[in-house]
């Protein structure tokens, strides 16, 4: 019968015929009749579903049969005569006798049947055939007029009549199971109309169900089952069914109603129970109709009834939490009406009106009314204050601390005078104020609530003595009880919120004290079933008990153990004497839901219907205490049994805490109680309780580990609790089997042994002497030892329980039996692992007999086969990968799960998904995905909850296992978007979101523009009609918004506001029809999810190879490739538009999103338009969508999202801005800077004005250290000039936050409270960590760059360090208007320099000690370097020890794991060494600090001494050197393995594959060691000079391969320590340094230059890089040249020639190489070469060797001079050729070779000289080009320096000079002559001019003195006497 297929007609009636025979043939009730009537229903209607519209012949015999069906005796067989019956209505198409024939026969059985599932199954069917015979909207047949008129006239089934008819049938029926079936039918039906029929008729369809509120209500009973029904058709039947369009439009109706005066008390009740549902969905949906619904609940506050009050209030407190943004306002204007009121009401003096009655003889008396009002406004407020924690962005502390200054009025202390004058008017008041303290205590938290603590206490302690004996009349009862309730209420508030408030002794102590009064004279009340008191009276003290029990419980018991007795005797009473507690549900194990008795999803709709509850009265507080989304003020259970929940909880607590003798007592008391009791109903209510408390006590117990106690009371607990395994009660039986488990785990072996030899017992005796529901007990019982005791600790039970559940399972005659044991062995497996592996197999077999029995399946119940699914998921996931994909356990699996897959129940179906699950995990091989695919998709429709997550969960998987096999994946997508927007279960939205995410994943990077699409129809709200076309989307070219570049280039500033101001307009493509035409309307945290996937594309398509999605030119000739860059336009518009968007939380990602789009396209250059990036083109929309942010209606969120965003898009390298871009963007940074620290955001918390500040400080302080970085973009070259102005005021707000930053972070409470902040309030301390933490590296080290700097000095008191310049672009500024007011002038001087050094230094070394983040540990690494400045090292500022300790800081640095942070470490101790001077370590410093009169009048440079010298401390100095170099060592040492004792070896580091950061460590190193040379003073210099002079030789050694670059710095070391004062001659004769060992250094150090000199192989500089010099040659230059020519000052002479022709051969071939860099770097080497020699006497070696290198190294560098030339020496230069392309290498070559020409005519004698000029004339003429055409820059450069030589030579040397022009070719002596002629007439002309500006600025008075200036002397131009 599951082949649903049409049959032939006479196939059709033979079946039909044949099906209707076997449910005649029988009518028994035993198992086999009833299995063939089920089964035979069944298959019809499996039949019917085939057959459809083509069955309709047949549907009147179907018709009959069903009826006899409907009335058989046996559940199982009605149920499917229902579901029978209900396929024929789909399909049955005479609407005249619909009604007789299908719904009459399915509406009879909703109050008849006494089965649930039959009801249910009624109500589903008559729902689903009124649906489908209104989709069919058949029209009856127009009447022939020659016919006789029908006497009927046929129903035509609209929604008229649809609503008409369930309301008749709803209105009509007597019983409340029949109201619930017509609700589940009402729902059923409701779903399966469309939603277009559903939106089309929403109003009609809410009035209809409301209408049904007036349906007549016998009994309090039935009136909560009407309420309860028509809220769960509002909620589940269209709340949950609409969109947000609809949602909308569903809040407007009701609103509708509302207002409407009509509306009685119930439907405004029920109406704003679903508003506080529907706003909190809606979110920023509702944000339209915000101000006119808060006009509307404020009004509905001030209406007498009670529960409408709190109904307004419950909206309000949902709307604040969907808009957070209205939070304060409201509150503000309900604590301003609530001060009215109060005035009003204090003005009139109340009234002394009867409490019994509520007021002074009606609510419509004044003083009714203004209680009312009082109380209204205070519920309002109240509610609203619990708001403010779920609010990101909260509330003033203003707010709040005038909320508190509210109640502390309306709780001022009362006196007995006031209960006698004016009793309401106190208990309003009171109730008022204490609804404002707890709602302040959820708001504002410890930190608010701690300093008002005492206040409150005093409030208690007032409350408290208006009774200080027990009140008897009833009057005062009930004052007592009202007033006690609310004063307990504030204590259990603090209590479970602040619970650290209430560990301080000072404060509990008064509390419990207060507790215990009241306990007191609660217990000496009378009781109640023995006085005749007013309901209101009753209520009272039933509250009054439970608050007060409540409170006890929310206290550790040790606080109050004085107490115990009485408060056991309480609720041991309580407890025993009430109804039935609710707690079970809660308490009992969910895994084991599926054995009831309460039904899984919708099979519990009935169930949750019919539960009591009673309407808000007496107790409020539930409106403010809840969370909002369960806040459903209209139905709470009853206090009654609220207050059994509460004792029964209390009395588990207090139970563990008494001792073995009070514990057997209390068990004794209980158990008579129970025998004693009168009724069954009592006792059962009993029983329950007290199990309910056995299970709280046993699961303490367990979790703590601690045994009950003797044998007595282990006994006596056991004997309670083991016969309830076998009750009937299917919630006693799970609650005992689990407090077993539990009580075996606190007991140990003993207990578990002798129960599980107990269970063997039972089970062995003979299944008819043993109650059913017993051996069900003893299988789950087993099952309860697995899971408490755990696998491990009972492995010596699993055999024996496997087989006692094998056996259990075979039951054939209990149903229940086999089911508990099937679920029993399903957590045993769980429990067990892979030791269950040796019983998977014969398990299996039994699972799979089972399947195949019929005695198993009889139990129709589909939780049966559900049972069987859990068992084999469970072995597979037990098995896990060692199942085999061939094995017979898999093939059995298989097997199983493919007959569970054809079930149509869900709990079926879902473990057949399971099953899926875990093989896509377990074995994946076995997946067939074109299989498994369209099964779970089908899934994600199905209108049961857990089916869609099962689905969404496997789906994801199997995407992530096999991607290839899910073709539709955008299709899904949409799918699954369409379903994130209607879910309304959180962990459902999280895993739909994992499954996008996985999809875009896997999909993103090969279809970039198909997800693009999709989620800017999600954003932009547009249909999916063309998605499915977009599986083969092709690319399209990137439309260019702009025609020609240049025009977009040179564009004005008035042209850049027009487009940005079209751009703001028009969005990109926010202004298309497609867009104009929205009919799907997205909630606003789908459209948020959505912007987030489309970062995820951007981020997703970066992490590819493909190069084309940001490569324009790449993307247009890959013509078949979807690429990212050809949707850059959809890009940015999408993100424009949802930074610009009218949603709040949508705007930051869309700005975030820009962000990720400037970092990916930055590079990407526009090929149309040479040398212009492609983000040029969206210049207007980015800012546009920037600058609403810096708006000062602007959210502060957005505003700090926008700081960071805006910084990436300045700090570009790729993005080139006009200075007019960039001062508009950074105006937007700076303009708030003057108000900052006045900043505020009246709505929301002071932390959002934090978070804004130090966003706009971290962006600016970004800025700025990217100026002072190495290679930053042209613009922040351009900003940092647009900073300068502002640096002072930037230093002292950064050194402000600073010091709140330490303040809150690194000191005590105490100082904390003295000081005053500047960024934020106290009371947000503890919530602003984040945000100072993220600020503060940025801020830190922009901060510290500024040290030593004029903006560091500028503006404070006595600052010298602000030149003439400054002070006149100063006084500039303020002629402009621009000057800063007294509060800026006050900032810049509110510190010293020297305080804010040391706080600087102080933070930078306090975050160095964490080194979990690498980033932030380089960014305060980076801070202490900008410290170590030459104004602050000395030893008054930076005294020996404060530097010792930042070494010793520093040195932990040096073994960290990043390399980058050593690196940045040794980056430190250079600049150390290289800013401090050399007598900061002389023995003549003084250490003394100066006084701070010295100090603040001096300048703080070096040169400033103080008068008064002290000897330092040189045992601290010596330690703090040898820890510099010791550090400075150390990673030479790490890489290289160094030191005297291991020159020889091989280092153990393979050096060829060092990383560039280790290099560069390396070299800093060295470099540091060169600059200690000169440092440490001659002692400690000839101590440490053998092991760092072989640091150095070692480095020289191994400087090949990665190690190249670290050859220059090794070089440079070994020179420096070379070249340094030797210590023998620097040394004192106190020094206790012998001679010898001096002699023996310098031995040493001759032997380690030497063997450089000698064995290293030059070439090596000529390819060494420098990555810290600009000059990548300089260093390998300057050592190489030190080391030739500077060992003669310690040696003598180097007479080893085979070092000098090396060094010269070298040299040569560099000279004629082809690499300019190689050429220059030749002719400095010569250059510093002979430069070194030509200082000495020309008798010395070094001179010889300058000549040598001049002789040999001359000509060559004239030879390259002459390279220059571009045309023949004999033929004109002015036949103007072809220029030789220069580059800046061949200019520096050519500057270093004529100076050593040049130095080469100096030092030669004067027989050479005229030789030596006939070299070097003709080479500087080479480099002369002619005036026309115009040389290129290079050239010029190349004219200008040979012209200025030539002109030297022609004056100091003109015989020479004369004699050599004759000599040159008639092209050099043409080009000189003309060059020289430009040269002179240039310098005349500037001349005259300088002469002219001297004259216009001499005076009249001047005169008198005047006198003519001497005339210059004419030139002569004629060179012929030369030539």
């Amino acid at each position: 019968h599951l082949l649903k297929g049409v049959m032939c007609t006479p196939a059709l009636q033979d079946t039909i015929s044949n099906l209707v025979r076997m449910i005649k043939s029988t009518s028994a009730v035993t198992f086999p009749e009833v299995h063939l009537r089920t089964a035979a229903f069944k298959t019809m209607t499996s039949v019917l579903e085939g057959a459809g519209g083509a069955g309709s012949w047949i549907h009147t015999e179907v018709i009959k049969i069903c009826r006899v069906g409907i009335s058989d005796k046996s559940p199982e067989v009605r149920q499917a005569a229902v579901t029978c019956l209900s396929s024929v209505g789909k399909h049955y198409s005479t609407p005249a006798d619909f009604e007789e024939k299908i719904l009459t026969p399915l509406s009879k059985h909703f109050g008849e049947d006494e089965d649930v599932n039959v009801r249910r199954e009624a109500g589903w069917a008559l729902g689903l055939v009124l649906g489908s015979i209104y989709n069919m909207k058949i029209v009856p047949p127009p009447t022939p007029a020659a016919k006789i008129p029908v006497a009927k006239k046929p129903l035509i089934w609209d929604m008229d009549t649809v609503q008409s008819y369930l309301t008749n049938i709803f209105v009509k029926s007597s019983k409340k199971h029949e109201r619930v079936s017509v609700t589940q039918a009402y729902v059923k039906f409701l779903h399966t109309i469309s939603d277009g029929d559903l939106e089309a008729n929403l109003g009609f369809i809410v009035a209809a169900v409301l209408k049904l509120l007036s349906a007549p209500s016998p009994s309090s009973s039935d009136s909560s089952v009407l309420v309860s029904c028509v809220l769960h058709i509002l909620r589940v039947g269209l709340a949950e069914r609409l969109g947000e369009t609809g949602q909308q439009n569903m809040v407007k109706i009701l609103t509708t109603h509302l207002q409407n005066g009509e509306s009685n008390e119930v439907v405004q009740v029920v109406v704003m129970s679903e508003l506080t549902h529907l706003l909190v969905e809606l979110g920023e949906g509702g944000n339209a109709m915000a101000e006119t619904l808060i006009t509307m609940f404020m009004g509905i506050l001030i209406k007498p009834a009670m529960v409408i009050k709190l109904g307004a209030a419950a909206c309000l407190r949902s709307l604040a939490t969907a808009l957070p943004k209205y939070l304060t306002p409201m509150l503000k204007e309900c604590l301003k009406h609530l001060a009215s009121s109060y005035n009003d009401l204090e003005q009139s003096g109340g009234s002394g009106s009867n409490p019994l009655t509520g007021s002074a003889g009606s609510s419509s008396s004044p003083a009714a009314v203004k209680h009312n009002i009082l109380r209204g406004y205070a519920y309002g407020a109240a509610s609203l204050g619990t708001a403010i924690r779920s609010s990101p962005m909260g509330v003033p502390i203003s707010l709040l601390t005038l909320m508190w200054q509210t109640a502390t009025t309306l709780l001022a202390t009362p006196t007995p005078a006031h209960l006698t004058a004016n009793a309401q008017t106190l208990l309003t008041r009171l109730e008022a104020g204490r609804a404002l303290v707890d709602s302040l205590v959820a708001a504002g938290g410890a930190s608010f609530i701690r300093p008002l603590i005492p206040n409150i206490l005093e409030y208690i302690r007032g409350i408290f003595a208006l009774h200080a004996t027990t009140p008897t009349a009833e009057r005062d009862i009930l004052i007592f009880c009202r007033i006690r309730s609310d004063a307990i209420s504030t204590i259990h508030t603090i209590a479970t919120l602040c619970p650290d408030i209430m560990a301080v002794s000072k404060y509990n102590s008064k509390f419990v004290s207060s507790l215990s009064t009241t306990l007191q004279l609660v217990l000496e009340f009378p009781s109640t079933s023995n006085v005749s008191f007013k309901p209101v009276t009753l209520d009272s003290m039933r509250l009054l008990e439970f608050k007060l029990v409540r409170a006890y419980h929310a206290l550790p018991p040790a606080l109050y153990s004085q107490a115990h007795s009485h408060l056991l005797r309480m609720v041991s009473s309580l407890m025993l004497d009430g109804p039935t507690t609710s707690l079970l549900p809660k308490l009992l194990h969910s895994d084991d839901v599926s054995l009831g008795p309460w039904g899984i999803g919708l099979d519990g709709v009935e169930e949750a219907l019919l539960e009591a509850f009673e309407p808000v009265g007496l107790d409020a507080s539930v409106v403010w205490t809840a969370k909002p989304e369960f806040a459903s003020f209209a139905t709470i259970k009853a206090t009654n049994v609220r207050v059994v929940d509460v004792s029964v909880q209390l009395f588990a607590v207090l139970f563990v805490a008494q001792s073995d003798k009070n514990r057997l007592q209390l068990l004794t008391h209980v158990n008579q109680c129970i025998k004693d009791a009168t009724t069954n109903t009592t006792r059962a209510s009993m029983q329950t309780n007290a199990m309910c408390s056995m299970f709280l006590i046993t699961k303490q117990l367990s979790r703590s580990r601690t045994p009950v106690g003797k044998g007595e009371v282990l006994t006596a607990i056991q004997k309670f609790i083991h016969p309830f395994i076998a009750d009937a009660d299917t919630a006693l039986r799970r609650a005992s089997c689990e407090a077993l488990g539990m009580l075996c785990r606190s007991e140990g072996d003993s207990v578990t042994n002798n129960l599980v030899r107990s269970i063997a017992e039972l089970v062995k005796k003979p299944a008819k002497d043993v109650m059913p529901s017993a051996r069900a007990g003893a299988a789950f019982t087993l099952a309860c030892i697995q899971r408490y005791v755990g696998g491990m600790m009972s492995q010596t039970h699993l055999p024996s329980t496997v087989s006692t559940l094998h056996v259990l399972a075979q039951d054939t005659s209990s149903n229940l039996t086999a089911m508990w044991a099937m679920h029993a062995l399903t957590i045993t497996i769980q429990c067990s692992g892979l030791n269950f592996s040796s019983f998977a197999t014969p398990t299996l077999m039994l699972v799979s007999s089972l399947l195949l029995t019929d005695t198993y399946v009889a139990g129709s119940h589909p939780t049966a086969y559900s049972h069987l699914g859990r068992v084999v998921n469970a072995i597979v996931g037990a098995l896990g990968p060692e199942l085999e994909p061939v094995s017979p356990t898999m093939h059995k699996c298989n097997a199983v799960c493919g007959e569970l897959e054809a079930h149509s129940h869900p709990l079926v179906r879902y473990e057949a998904i399971a099953f899926k699950q875990r093989l896509i995990m377990f074995a994946p091989r076995v997946v067939q995905p074109q299989a498994i695919y369209p099964f779970l998709v089908s899934q994600l429709k199905s209108p049961y909850i857990t089916l869609r997550g099962a689905a969404v969960t496997c789906l994801r998987q199997l995407v992530q296992t096999k991607p290839e096999s899910c073709a539709g994946m955008i299709k899904l997508a949409t799918i699954l978007f369409d379903m994130l927007d209607h879910e309304h279960d959180t962990q459902l939205h999280q895993e739909i979101q994992h499954l996008i995410t996985t999809l875009l994943d896997m999909s993103a990077g090969t279809t970039p523009s198909v997800w693009l699409r999709v989620c800017k129809s999600v954003v932009t709200a547009s249909k999916h009609q063309d998605l499915e076309e977009d599986e083969a989307l092709t690319s399209k070219p990137l439309a260019q918004p702009a025609k020609n570049m240049s025009d977009k280039v040179n564009v004005t500033d008035e042209d850049e506001d027009e487009e940005e101001n079209e751009g703001s307009r028009s969005g990109g493509m926010a202004g298309t029809k497609a867009e104009r035409n929205i009919e799907i309307s997205y909630r606003g945290y789908t459209k948020v999810f959505a912007m987030d996937c489309v970062r995820r594309v951007i981020s997703v398509c970066k992490s590819t190879p493909v190069a084309a999605h940001f490569d324009l030119s790449l993307a247009r000739q890959a013509s078949g490739l979807d690429t990212l860059v050809l949707r850059l336009h959809e890009l940015v518009g999408m993100a424009f538009n949802a930074g610009t968007s009218v949603t709040d939380s949508l705007r930051p990602i869309g700005v975030w999103t820009l962000k990720d789009i400037v970092e990916a396209f930055a590079p990407c250059q526009d090929p149309d338009y040479e040398g212009h990036g492609l983000l040029e083109l969206y210049q207007a929309q980015i800012t546009s969508a920037l600058r609403p942010a810096f708006a000062p209606d602007a959210q502060p969120q957005l505003t700090a999202v926008a700081c960071e965003v805006l910084v990436t898009y300045v700090d570009n390298s790729f993005m080139v801005h006009t200075p007019t871009v960039l001062q508009k963007i950074m105006a937007l940074l700076i303009s708030p800077l003057a108000n900052l620290r006045q900043m505020s955001y009246p709505s929301y918390s002071e932390k959002m004005v934090t978070l804004v500040q130090l966003a706009l400080l971290g962006a600016l302080a970004r800025l700025y250290a990217a100026g002072n970085a190495p290679g930053h973009s042209e613009n922040v070259t351009k900003i940092i000039p647009l900073l300068q102005s502002s640096l002072p005021l930037l230093r002292a707000n950064w050194m402000a936050a600073l010091r709140d930053y330490a303040m809150v972070n690194a000191q005590p409470a105490v100082p904390v409270e003295l000081y005053k902040v500047t960024f934020h309030s106290r009371s947000t301390a503890r919530e602003i960590g984040d945000y100072y933490a993220d600020a503060f590296p940025l801020i830190l080290r922009a901060a510290s760059s500024l040290v030593g700097t004029p903006a560091w000095y500028q503006g404070r008191s006595g600052s010298s360090h602000r030149d003439d310049g400054e002070e006149q672009h100063s006084n500039d500024e303020e002629d402009k208007g621009s000057s800063t007011t007294d509060d800026t002038d006050t900032s810049l001087s509110e510190t010293a320099p020297e305080d804010d050094f040391y706080v600087l230094l102080g933070l930078s070394l306090r975050a160095l000690t964490n080194q979990s983040v690498p980033d932030r540990v380089s960014l305060c690494i980076h801070s202490c370097s900008y410290l170590l400045h030459s104004d602050y090292l000395t030893p008054h500022k930076f005294p020996h020890e404060e530097c010792r300790e930042l070494v010793t800081v520093l040195s932990k640095l040096t073994m960290h794991d990043e390399v980058a942070v050593r690196s940045a470490t040794a980056s430190v101790f250079l600049r150390l060494v290289s800013n401090v001077s050399r007598d900061y370590f002389s023995e003549d410093t003084d250490t003394t600090p100066s006084s701070p009169q010295s100090s603040s009048s001096s300048s703080p440079s070096l040169s400033s001494s103080n008068s008064s010298i002290t000897q330092p401390s040189t045992r601290m100095r010596d330690m703090l050197l040898h820890d510099i170099v010791t550090v400075c060592v150390a990673p030479l040492h790490q890489y290289l393995h160094t030191g005297p004792h291991q020159v020889g070896q091989t280092a153990a580091y393979t050096t060829t594959h060092a990383s560039t950061e280790v290099t560069d460590m390396i070299a800093i190193a060295l470099t540091s060691l060169a600059k200690l040379s000169a440092l440490l003073p001659p002692p400690l210099r000839a101590r440490y000079e053998s092991t760092l002079l072989f640091t150095c030789l070692r480095a020289t050694e191994l400087a090949h391969g990665s190690f190249a670059p670290v050859l220059s710095y090794a070089l440079i070391g070994l020179t420096a320590w070379a070249r340094a004062p030797s210590a023998s001659t620097t040394a004192s004769p106190s020094s206790d340094v012998s001679h010898d060992l001096l002699a023996e250094h310098e031995t040493t150090l001759h032997g380690a230059v030497l063997t450089v000199l000698k064995t290293f192989d030059f070439s090596k500089m000529m390819t060494g890089v420098d990555p810290f010099s600009k000059d990548s040659s300089q260093p390998l230059i300057a050592a190489l040249a030190a080391l030739v020519t500077s060992f003669q000052n310690t040696t003598g002479d180097i007479t080893d020639d085979d070092i000098h022709d090396r060094v010269i051969g070298e040299l040569s071939n560099a000279l004629i190489g082809q690499s300019g860099k190689v050429r220059a770097t030749a002719a400095q080497t010569v250059r510093m070469i002979v430069q070194a020699g030509a200082t000495h006497q020309p008798e010395t070696h070094s001179y010889q060797l300058a000549m040598k290198y001049l002789r040999e190294m001359g000509p060559a560098l004239a030879l390259g001079l002459v390279s220059f030339q571009d045309y023949d020496a004999h033929e004109s230069p002015l036949a103007q050729p072809e220029q030789r392309e220069l580059t800046e290498d061949d200019v520096s070559f050519a500057g270093e070779a004529v100076k050593v020409l040049v130095l080469a005519n100096a030092l030669a004698s004067e027989e050479h000289k005229l030789a030596s000029l006939q070299v070097l004339i003709p080479s500087l003429v080479c480099m002369l080009r002619p005036a026309t055409p115009a040389p290129s820059p290079i050239h010029a450069q190349l004219h200008t320096t040979a012209i200025q030589i030539i002109l030297h030579l022609a004056t100091n040397s003109p015989v020479g000079f004369r004699s050599i022009m004759p000599t040159l070719p008639p092209s050099y002596k043409s080009l000189l002559e003309s060059s020289l002629r430009q040269a002179l007439l240039a310098q005349q002309q500037a001349q005259q001019q300088a002469q002219s500006a001297t004259q216009a600025k001499e005076t009249a008075q001047q005169r008198t003195t005047d006198f003519d200036a001497p005339k210059p002397a004419p030139l002569k131009l004629d060179f012929s006497k030369y030539g």
